[in-house]
């Protein structure tokens, strides 16, 4: 895929989903992470964000502060809506 954005534009943009998804499988079930990096590897990475902030919102378990501002940071990336990550807000990990 190339566009007005470029292949590398995609690549870091899978990247780094990648990496939340490292970091967030054990929130996860199986299915859901099949589903997800699905996404991910058909370069869907707007639709993957949205189907990890979801799973995240649906699993109703404790993040770290730093997993929802890389998620608010793709999302501001990817100029997709703030609701992405401000929902993720509620299952920040207390300090």
């Amino acid at each position: 895929m190339s566009d007005q954005f470029g292949d590398s534009y995609y690549f870091e943009l899978q990247q780094r989903l990648q990496q939340i998804m490292v970091a967030i499988q054990s929130h996860l079930n199986h299915e859901i992470i099949e589903l997800i990096n699905g996404a991910i590897n058909a370069n869907e990475c707007g639709i993957a964000l949205e189907m990890i902030s979801d799973a995240l919102i649906e699993a109703n378990s404790p993040i770290d502060l730093t997993i929802r501002d890389e998620i608010a940071s793709l999302a501001a990336k990817m100029k997709m809506p703030s609701h992405v990550a401000d929902q993720l807000g509620v299952l920040i990990k207390a300090k």
